[in-house]
């Protein structure tokens, strides 16, 4: 009442109530039906006809998610160098579209364009993980390193590239590692949390330690389901099939008509949908 502006940390921020374009609803509507194509064409509409900075960043952190669930890394990454760059403290960083599993769509020529970025941290995590799978490995691996010294050891740069190290050492690293890696992750924020458990069921999964394998994959999809829903859909996948190989066959069934329920546009329920019908024919 006395005209005084007043900062809050973004962290107390429990709701905004303002108002928005007629299509973020629609979006929003789209967005929580799980109809990821309808949601993003809505928000990018929305977003074109918004003025307000921060506004059309929150638009454009919800149509990162649906290109990146969409598999579209490319353009999920475009969004999120221009989200981390025009805010540092965005949200955005939690729903990163970094590269876990080895398989990416992102072209070398594209990682290595972010790769190379000068000064942006975003670009740089997210250039060198789509790159650790490249011939410029090396340049990667370097460039998360000076992330995780650079950066705050709990700042979600640092925590993402603290991550995705890991995944250069999972052919080689003996069981006490990887226990500290699961205490370390314990400790993570949601950004580098969630894709450090499927980290983690991949390394207890080559020392072969099914349960402990099992145990991490499916913290994913039950503790964040919706930080990566292709990492999640991936997880759930991992954890049916190993309980599979080990004879558990109706808990992998279990499994798998959760991963079908929760995350039917993803290519492991589209995989376990035409299991299904060849098996029935």
């Amino acid at each position: 009442s006395s005209g005084r502006l007043q900062k809050i940390p973004a962290s107390r921020v429990v709701d905004i109530a303002t108002t928005w374009p007629d299509e973020k609803a629609l979006a929003d509507e789209a967005f929580d039906g799980g109809d990821w194509q309808q949601a993003a064409a809505l928000y990018a509409k929305a977003n074109g006809g918004e003025k307000r900075n921060w506004a059309r960043r929150m638009l454009l952190t919800r149509l990162m998610q649906c290109l990146n669930t969409l598999g579209r890394d490319e353009q999920a990454g475009e969004l999120f160098v221009a989200l981390t760059a025009s805010d540092p403290y965005t949200p955005a960083w939690d729903f990163a579209p970094l590269c876990w599993s080895g398989e990416t769509s992102v072209s070398q020529a594209k990682a290595a364009t972010w790769l190379a970025a000068q000064g942006q941290s975003g670009a740089v995590l997210l250039g060198a993980s789509h790159a650790l799978a490249s011939p410029v490995l090396v340049e990667a691996r370097q460039a998360l390193l000076r992330l995780t010294q650079e950066d705050d050891r709990s700042s979600p740069i640092a925590e993402l590239a603290e991550a995705q190290l890991w995944r250069t050492r999972l052919t080689s690293v003996h069981v006490e590692q990887v226990d500290a890696w699961a205490r370390r992750a314990d400790q993570f924020d949601d950004a580098a949390g969630a894709a450090a458990h499927f980290l983690l069921g991949q390394a207890y999964q080559r020392l072969q330690r099914p349960d402990l394998a099992v145990l991490h994959y499916l913290r994913l999809p039950l503790l964040f389901p919706e930080q990566n829903r292709p990492l999640a859909a991936r997880s759930l996948d991992a954890a049916a099939r190993l309980l599979a190989s080990s004879g558990r066959q109706e808990e992998s069934e279990r499994l798998i008509g959760e991963l079908i329920d929760a995350y039917p546009e993803s290519l492991e329920a589209a995989a376990k949908l035409s299991d299904r019908y060849i098996t029935d024919r």
